[in-house]
């Protein structure tokens, strides 16, 4: 049996206790999370998510990246790097979701099940711990509990 072990992302996300941030970023991350509960519901029927699907997840198509992913700060204010440390969704299971040549059909969609469910947990709970500041440029601030995240 195959076993997914949740990533930082997940894992820090447990740590935050409020998120404050402007509706532009808070519709970005709706999008993302309806998004992801799209690609959820297809690799529940055992559907494989390829490349040249137009809902394959990729920066091109990303809410989130359009906001923040840019030349000059790679992911400065994006509540995924706020929150795991790292650009590019690096510590994320995004990188579950491409398959290798070396994957069975099997792996492949229990490897991408368990990213889309992960994005669809993270971006629910960053969605119940919003604050909405329409003050506030793109960025996000991230207020994490007591306990510290792992870095």
């Amino acid at each position: 049996m195959m076993k997914i072990e949740p990533s930082l992302l997940a894992e820090n996300m447990g740590h935050v206790k409020s998120i404050t941030m402007n509706k532009v970023a808070y519709a970005a991350i709706k999008r993302s999370r309806d998004k992801y509960e799209k690609l959820l519901a297809r690799s529940k029927k055992d559907e494989i998510v390829r490349g040249e699907d137009i809902d394959f997840p990729g920066a091109e198509n990303c809410a989130l990246c359009e906001l923040y992913n840019n030349a000059k700060d790679t992911c400065k204010g994006c509540p995924i790097k706020e929150i795991s440390g790292d650009a590019g969704c690096v510590e994320t299971q995004y990188s579950l979701i491409s398959p290798s040549m070396w994957d069975t059909e099997y792996q492949i969609r229990k490897k991408q099940k368990s990213a889309f469910k992960e994005f669809v947990v993270v971006f629910k709970k960053m969605l119940d711990v919003a604050v909405i500041d329409n003050e506030r440029e793109n960025s996000v601030s991230v207020k994490f509990k007591k306990s510290k995240p792992k870095d």
